[in-house]
């Protein structure tokens, strides 16, 4: 999807003000898309709604992006546990256990280093997000011509403008660390 909408500032709340405003002026959200400049980093954020038609179902998705530096080692995905994950586990599949037991209860983590993932989150309010939040997966990827990013999907559009704010802000607290943390 083309990015055609830019918002830029140099703090959480600036943004937010920017993108609140933008959305009281949607009549729809079929497709919203938006590049958020701050504090020197690049976060698209995408959205839409499609309802489907008579014997079609429809879809709604919310999707983060943003690049992270050149030569990125470090490397994560979470998701939320469910039925399936624990028959995954009992089958072996990975589940880092992070040392913080809500979170370890309600999320599967699979990473390559576990020292590095628990200083990402480190912040309570940062794992009250993703221990709340359904159908997503949150990871660092990398593609061929693209470098590694770390990518948000969720399977629902996140209209509530406070929960996409918290969202939001558990993202760039992620984001950031990413970027600096060492072991």
């Amino acid at each position: 999807m083309e990015v055609a909408k830019r918002i830029r500032g140099n703090s959480t709340e600036e943004i937010w003000q920017q993108l609140q405003d933008d959305f009281s002026t949607l009549t729809t959200l079929s497709d919203y898309a938006v590049l958020i400049e701050q504090e020197n980093r690049n976060i698209e954020l995408t959205m839409g709604v499609h309802l489907g038609g008579s014997e079609e179902g429809g879809y709604e998705y919310t999707t983060i992006t943003a690049p992270l530096h050149p030569g990125h080692d470090f490397f994560f995905t979470i998701y939320p546990q469910d039925v399936f994950t624990e028959i995954g586990k009992l089958l072996g599949m990975q589940d880092i256990k992070t040392g913080y037991p809500e979170f370890d209860s309600q999320v599967i983590v699979k990473t390559n280093d576990a020292l590095k993932f628990k200083k990402v989150f480190s912040s309570r309010d940062t794992r009250k997000v993703f221990e709340s939040l359904s159908g997503y997966s949150l990871k660092i990827t990398t593609e061929k011509g693209k470098g590694s990013q770390l990518e948000l999907k969720v399977q629902r559009a996140l209209t509530d403008i406070s929960e996409l704010k918290r969202v939001y802000k558990a993202f760039y607290q992620i984001l950031s660390l990413c970027a600096y943390i060492t072991t």
